[in-house]
């Protein structure tokens, strides 16, 4: 008799896609799910991956540039499918769980054809600066899957219209695994004697780092050398040098920020997230700050405003840099305020846990544990 198992389908490399997986596998893993995974052999996490309790992984090479991946889509179609088959020839895979689409997801999920497919969306539109091929990949993979997740309630109605399939609110778990380093890199201080703004996360143009320059000016006229700001990220920065040249106590990180750095970016005092984007759907990076207990200044585009409830556990404004400005000055000025706001973060991490996630996911998936 095969044994029924969940398959965890994710070959992307880098980034918060991987501790997605890896915090749904250990959650389901924890029920009493029977998980199986197929993975990159050069996911960033392999090895957390690898203590978990999966019945069975299958590592596959994956791609850096285009010229490997057009061979590995090549030896996919030729080696990789029939193994991956092979591999789990022994398991009645009914569901799987794809938390980040990639470009090789359908292509394994195709070797189930029997199997559920339940993809998560985390961008369900294109935004300025998003490479439009690879949206309409996924707004395909989208439409071939059985069920479509999405962590924002808002935008239930925008998928439902673009998939045309069944779309399920999923809350997005905690993304706190950074701590758990061995080999931890320092990569950033932060002076106790100031107030530090920081914006972390993907350089690009929805992001809004031209309004968040000039709404550091207008907190620097006013507060002077109190306040500093860090911009920490990969991506285009050349369109913001400028903007960013001449203004004082900046410092611009703008490079691949590996796992093991990350956690030194949330350490510190008088720390105060920044997410001023001009469009957007949830954040991850105000899951891995909610964990630190860092204040956070969210604009209320997309569902920013579900994961960050105003006067609570921040501030939200609108895209204007003067709101962002004045809401950057009050949270510097009001001490109380700020403590409030830590306080009430921590007690508001505690509400999203791959725990609680895995419970959407099982009823979704109207999954029980027959193992």
């Amino acid at each position: 008799m095969k044994k029924k198992a969940i398959l965890i389908n994710y070959t992307g490399r880098k980034g918060s896609g991987t501790w997605d997986a890896y915090g749904m596998a250990k959650a389901l893993i924890a029920k009493g799910i029977c998980c199986v995974g197929v993975f990159s052999s050069d996911v960033e996490n392999k090895n957390e991956i690898q203590k978990l309790a999966f019945d069975k992984i299958v590592f596959i090479p994956t791609y850096s540039n285009m010229k490997s991946f057009i061979l590995e889509s090549l030896r996919f179609s030729k080696k990789h499918r029939n193994n991956i088959i092979k591999e789990f020839e022994n398991y009645n895979i009914e569901n799987i769980y794809c938390p980040m689409d990639t470009q090789w997801e359908k292509k394994i999920s195709d070797c189930f054809p029997k199997a559920k497919v339940y993809l998560v969306c985390h961008e369900p539109l294109l935004k300025k600066g998003d490479n439009w091929i690879t949206y309409k990949i996924f707004r395909t993979h989208m439409k071939k899957a059985d069920a479509v997740i999405v962590h924002s309630k808002v935008f239930i109605d925008v998928v439902k219209r673009i998939s045309k399939k069944p779309t399920y609110y999923m809350p997005l778990g905690q993304i706190n695994y950074y701590g758990q380093y061995d080999d931890k890199k320092s990569m950033v201080t932060y002076s106790n004697s100031t107030v530090n703004y920081l914006f972390f996360g993907r350089i690009a143009e929805n992001k809004g780092l031209d309004i968040l320059a000039e709404a550091y000016r207008k907190v620097y006229d006013e507060l002077d050398n109190s306040v500093s700001l860090s911009v920490i990220g990969n991506g285009d920065f050349s369109l913001y040098e400028k903007l960013y040249r001449h203004l004082s106590n900046v410092t611009i990180i703008n490079r691949w920020i590996e796992d093991r750095e990350v956690e030194s970016i949330f350490l510190g005092h008088n720390l105060i997230l920044i997410c001023p984007y001009k469009e957007g759907s949830q954040s991850g990076v105000i899951q891995v700050a909610r964990d630190y207990g860092i204040p956070m200044i969210v604009t209320n585009v997309g569902g920013l405003s579900e994961q960050v409830e105003n006067e609570i556990t921040g501030l939200v404004t609108n895209v204007d840099a003067d709101e962002i400005a004045a809401a950057m000055i009050r949270l510097a000025n009001d001490k109380e305020l700020y403590n409030q706001i830590s306080r009430n973060e921590k007690e508001e991490a505690k509400k999203y846990t791959w725990e609680n996630s895995a419970v959407y996911l099982i009823d979704i998936m109207g999954e029980k544990n027959e193992n």
